[in-house]
């Protein structure tokens, strides 16, 4: 019982420091994903469980991307930057979530570190 006791005050501290101070949260497993066009909140709303219309501009949230079942298929980050939407994703999942996204639209440009798709 004390061990847990231990790691939550630790945890606690942890968390006070990077919203006092500063954290760092290394970046370099993640991958971008650039969705644009006209229906890119319709599109972002079929794929994830997240009110994508509802996040202010310059503003994101956490969701999921899901299957055809409503099973998740990973977890990811979404931004809403105005004129598209950025979609964070885990780079190590990118043979699994990208395909998922393909289908039925045209990717524009596959190249590191984003991938683009344009919607109508």
């Amino acid at each position: 019982m004390e061990l847990n006791t231990i790691r939550i005050v630790q945890a606690r501290s942890w968390t006070s420091a990077c919203r006092e101070k500063a954290g760092l949260f290394d970046v370099s497993h993640m991958l971008g994903v650039v969705v644009r066009g006209a229906d890119r909140v319709a599109f972002m709303e079929s794929l994830c469980v997240a009110d994508i219309k509802a996040i202010p501009a310059g503003m994101g949230g956490l969701s999921v991307i899901t299957n055809a079942d409503g099973g998740i298929i990973d977890d990811c980050i979404i931004t809403n930057a105005g004129d598209h939407l950025y979609m964070v994703i885990n780079a190590g999942h990118e043979d699994k979530d990208i395909p998922h996204m393909e289908v039925g639209v045209l990717p524009l440009d596959t190249s590191f570190p984003h991938h683009f798709f344009e919607l109508g």
